[in-house]
């Protein structure tokens, strides 16, 4: 099958799909609307005043979320640079160390030859 065909096919399915969607979708508004006898225009927008406070509620928590790991972020840059500090100082240290455990020549005693 040719590209375009199936370009064509994935079209149509697309389309055949967003109509079945627009069907159970205004099914489910009337399902809705009637037990509870309300007008579909009600029905929808109590619907959408749900989606609106669940998707608030959802960008709160990832708005909480990004702070949160911004501090953490933030901590560890800050955790990092000390980390480099620490690196850059222990080699003096240790070459302090190094010549420290090093025992003192000894004594050399004069050759009789």
């Amino acid at each position: 099958m040719g590209e375009q065909a199936m370009a064509v096919e994935h079209s149509q399915d697309k389309r055949q799909l967003a109509a079945w969607v627009d069907r159970k979708l205004a099914e489910t508004v009337d399902e809705v609307a009637s037990k509870r006898g309300i007008t579909r225009t009600a029905a929808i927008t109590e619907a959408l005043q749900r989606y609106v406070e669940e998707e608030t509620s959802v960008a709160l928590q990832l708005s909480d979320f990004a702070e949160k790991l911004e501090a953490l972020l933030e901590r560890s840059e800050t955790m990092q640079s000390e980390l480099e500090e620490i690196k850059q100082m222990k080699p003096a240290r240790s070459t302090r160390k190094a010549k420290a455990a090093q025992p003192a020549p000894a004594a050399q005693t004069p050759s009789l030859f």
